[in-house]
């Protein structure tokens, strides 16, 4: 009977110490969300906000760009994953506005994929090459023509019918103002596409 009691109170304990760090998990994610918002409301209005610059880990956010995505990549059934290389990953820059560029490129290829396509796959792959970091997204969604490829970072411009046009403009004003680059590529419609961000180390 105690031995009995013993493993309910270790269940119990264990139990309570998951609940506790998914309890924190999600707030973590709420904080990041907030500080998202705040941030895309500054851009709508045309305000850059100061840059806060200190070493951040690109790989801690990729993860944390998981954690918060993971719902709708679970609900479309998406294959998801993350190849990172023996490298070095922390730059200086701002963790939340980096944050958002990711989940942005990320929240893209989610809604690309259509709920009934036989094989649905989104891969991040992450490596040093000489003293630059570069980070690339891969999808097998709805692709783009030559036409959409020339408007994707027009200011304005949306594939989406409730889109506002300043997602990837103000992804690329992010990633430049960190001394890196971003492009997204297509073979074409059905073809899935390729997002790249690079930054120098």
């Amino acid at each position: 009977m105690i031995a009995i009691t013993e493993g309910i109170e270790s269940t119990q304990s264990a139990n309570a110490d998951e609940i506790h760090k998914s309890i924190n998990e999600l707030l973590n994610i709420i904080t990041h969300i907030q500080e998202i918002l705040n941030i895309q409301r500054q851009l709508v209005r045309g305000h850059r906000g100061i840059h806060e610059r200190k070493p951040i880990s690109l790989e801690d956010i990729l993860f944390d760009c998981r954690s918060m995505l993971f719902a709708s990549i679970d609900k479309k059934g998406i294959q998801f994953n993350i190849n990172i290389k023996p490298g070095i990953y922390t730059i200086k820059g701002d963790h939340t506005k980096l944050m958002q560029v990711i989940l942005n490129i990320l929240k893209n290829s989610i809604e690309a994929i259509n709920f009934d396509a036989p094989e649905k796959n989104i891969t991040i792959d992450m490596h040093n090459i000489g003293d630059v970091v570069e980070l690339i997204v891969t999808d097998n969604g709805q692709g783009f023509d030559d036409k959409t490829a020339n408007l994707l970072f027009v200011r304005g411009f949306t594939t989406k019918k409730n889109g506002t046009g300043l997602g990837l403009y103000n992804c690329r004003t992010i990633i430049e103002s960190h001394t890196g680059s971003l492009g997204i590529k297509s073979d074409g419609p059905g073809l899935g596409s390729v997002s790249t961000i690079r930054f120098a180390l």
